[in-house]
């Protein structure tokens, strides 16, 4: 009885020991599967982890398995020799059995440590999750705006090219203006030289001028445009009226004296806006009205290029001031003076473009004609000849073959130069169709153009039409003027410097 009862309890402990390890390795097995099902689900900056401390829980798991293994083999070996040693082997089973629950009871602990763990990865897994969803739109998004940000790079790419083809072509330009000017002013600072003793005695006097002269305390000076002055005198051209106005203005600003601006029974009063509804000076007045003309400039010709030099003679218009007569503190003249070109800054270039700013009805017609020309604002160059007066009346041109040669050749410098289109301005349309006839592709207009200056403008439709061609003349980015005349042509001068726009005159 008693070696049926070790019999049966060796072989319950066997079984028990037996049921232990396979439940440890189904434990395990699933352990394996859950961790293997979970690590597939885990992102790669988890899954590495995870998978290392997976491997080495299986692997802990394995070792255990094999000691196990081994402590079954050694205690089957006790078992075997049982026999002998019945109650030994019988505690020595109890032993076994106790120690194996102990262990299992660390693996069970471990194993709730490592479940603990993995619900911990799991959490983190599920906000690495949200962050990436997160990182995924602001990526989309900012793919969306990159994709935004390279069209725009490449449209401002295009566009620079263009600017940096125009550039080269401005700096070609302003390098023959640049040798130009210096010949212009190493003649010029000749002649400064030569005349510092004049100017050194007028700076003198104009601070005896300012605080001594009576005529600072008038009200306002005001300048007159009109076809005939005192001792029928007769007025000059537009070019002559725009460069007066920036000679007053600086004038003005010298010597803070007031200054305003008027047109008296002109045609151009009706085209320009701030004439239009100015009030008329009397006819008592403009009868009275003086020319000052004593000259404050000089041209020269240096390398067929004309430019000029300033005096100051603004003691002598003091004097004149004074002289002339006075409607209630109000002084009224005309002139025709230089300013210095050196301090004409940008308030006088503003004020004066205001003083011919164009009524509505003449911009829409400069818009129009600008269109029907196909021409686009600061995008063509201006080709001005300027002929003598004789030329705008009937078809009479004093005009040599040399000179045409000299314009044909300049058009086609131009040309080869630029894409921008090139516009012709000429007093004679049978001088504009000669130009035309040798130089293809450049564009003008053939309309009856009159000189403002002249009493003798029969019709609106010429001043229109030479309004036209000055505003015109204003939207361009270059001028090459040409002109038979010492003293160029103020025509297109002036415009030049009200609109900024880069000028060079060519003596024929």
């Amino acid at each position: 009885m008693i070696t049926n009862f070790f019999d049966t309890q060796k072989n319950k402990k066997i079984d028990y020991n037996k049921n232990n390890i396979n439940k440890l390795k189904d434990e395990t097995k699933i352990q394996i599967q859950k961790q293997i099902k979970l690590g597939e689900s885990l992102e790669q900056e988890i899954h590495i982890t995870a998978e290392k401390k997976r491997e080495q829980y299986i692997k802990y798991l394995i070792d255990k398995i094999k000691t196990l293994e081994v402590e079954v083999k050694q205690s089957n070996e006790k078992i075997n020799n049982f026999d002998k040693e019945k109650p030994k082997s019988l505690q020595l089973c109890n032993d076994i059995i106790d120690n194996l629950k102990t262990k299992l009871n660390h693996l069970d602990t471990e194993k709730n440590t490592y479940k603990q763990n993995l619900e911990k990865s799991e959490k983190q897994l599920h906000q690495v999750n949200i962050e990436k969803d997160m990182y995924k739109q602001n990526l989309e998004k900012s793919e969306k705006q990159l994709h935004q940000v390279v069209i725009e790079k490449n449209t401002y790419k295009q566009n620079l090219e263009k600017s940096e083809k125009q550039l080269q072509q401005v700096n070609m330009e302003n390098n023959t203006y640049k040798q130009n000017l210096e010949q212009s002013e190493k003649q010029l600072q000749q002649v400064v030289k030569e005349n510092n003793t004049y100017k050194e005695s007028l700076l003198k006097n104009e601070n005896t001028i300012i605080y001594n002269n009576p005529i600072i305390n008038i009200p306002t000076i005001h300048i007159i445009y009109q076809y005939k002055y005192k001792n029928n005198v007769s007025v000059t051209g537009l070019g002559d009226f725009i460069r007066c106005c920036f000679y007053i203005l600086q004038f003005s600003d010298n010597y803070n004296i007031n200054i305003d601006f008027n047109v008296y029974k002109h045609p151009i009063k009706t085209y320009l806006k701030y004439f239009l509804n100015k009030e008329d000076i009397s006819k008592s007045i403009s009868n009275n009205i003086s020319f000052f003309e004593k000259k404050n400039y000089t041209y020269f010709t240096k390398n067929n290029i004309i430019d000029y030099y300033y005096y100051n003679i603004d003691n002598d218009l003091f004097k004149f001031i004074k002289q002339i007569e006075t409607y209630d503190k109000h002084k009224y003249l005309y002139l025709i003076n230089h300013p210095d070109e050196t301090r004409i800054f940008e308030q006088h270039k503003i004020k004066i473009r205001e003083l011919f700013e164009p009524v509505y009805e003449l911009q829409m017609k400069i818009e129009n004609m600008l269109t029907s020309l196909n021409l686009i604002k600061h995008k063509y160059k201006i080709i001005h000849v300027r002929l003598n007066d004789d030329s705008f009346n009937g078809d009479y041109i004093n005009f040599t073959d040399k000179q045409t040669i000299n314009i044909i050749n300049t058009i086609n410098a131009i040309k080869k130069t630029t894409t921008d289109d090139i516009f012709l301005l000429c007093s004679n349309n049978v001088f504009k169709k000669h130009i035309i006839q040798q130089t293809p592709n450049i564009k003008t207009i053939f309309s009856e153009i009159s000189h403002i200056g002249e009493s003798t403008i029969t019709t609106d439709d010429s001043l229109i039409n030479t309004l036209i061609d000055f505003y015109i003349m204003s939207y361009s980015n270059h001028i090459y003027s040409f002109s038979v005349y010492e003293h160029g042509s103020g025509f297109s001068k002036w415009c030049a410097v009200m609109y900024n726009i880069p000028y060079i005159c060519i003596k024929l």
